[in-house]
């Protein structure tokens, strides 16, 4: 997919496995039969980075862990020496899936770095509704308490845009006192504007 993080990495992975292949028939009769092992391993890697990474959009822990154990799959060939190092050609198996692991390398690095973006996006998230949760209780809190009222519930503004409504008709009024300008400059205070973006601009 031309959107996906991993494109260039998957796009790589295909180049070499192809290349490899490519060479490794041309270099002599007999070698590179469509069912071989070795062009096997090579078709199910592209298969898998066709279908699952290239594709993929969801950057889960689970495609993280899917991807590790790919990754762990392309060491463990590598590690057991079961495609040896060629000596007639400097394009090899070996060299070839020592390639491929770099770039699974690279797309764990990516994929960690997208879950850590958005960890950290939910965090903030959940931060700010917490925020909001406790704002609108406080300012009706200081409502009560610095007017010293005793009005009933149901006339006391409830929201921050009914707040700031209340605060622009004292002051139109001209009976504005010492609790609606303290709670106009709470209102207007940048730490509001940052949770309440939508409120737009100051009260006139």
């Amino acid at each position: 997919s031309s959107s996906s993080i991993l494109r260039d990495n998957c796009c790589a992975i295909i180049n070499h496995t192809c290349k490899y292949q490519f060479h490794r028939q041309e270099r002599r009769e007999g070698c590179g039969y469509p069912n071989d092992p070795t062009n096997l391993v090579l078709i199910e890697l592209r298969h898998w980075i066709c279908d699952r990474l290239a594709r993929e959009h969801k950057y889960t822990r689970e495609f993280l862990e899917e991807t590790k154990a790919r990754l762990c799959y392309v060491q463990h060939l590598l590690g057991k020496g079961i495609f040896p190092s060629g000596r007639t050609s400097q394009i090899t198996m070996r060299h070839t899936l020592f390639m491929v692991g770099m770039q699974l390398e690279e797309c764990i690095k990516k994929i960690r770095r997208r879950l850590d973006s958005s960890t950290t996006h939910e965090l903030i998230c959940n931060l700010t509704k917490s925020l909001k949760s406790v704002v609108t209780p406080t300012i009706r809190y200081l409502w009560i308490s610095w007017r010293n009222t005793k009005e009933e519930e149901a006339t006391i503004p409830c929201t921050i845009p009914e707040f700031r409504a209340w605060c622009r008709a004292r002051e139109a009024m001209g009976t504005s006192d010492s609790a609606c300008l303290l709670l106009r400059d709470v209102l207007l205070s940048p730490g509001i504007f940052a949770l309440y973006p939508d409120l737009g601009g100051e009260p006139r």
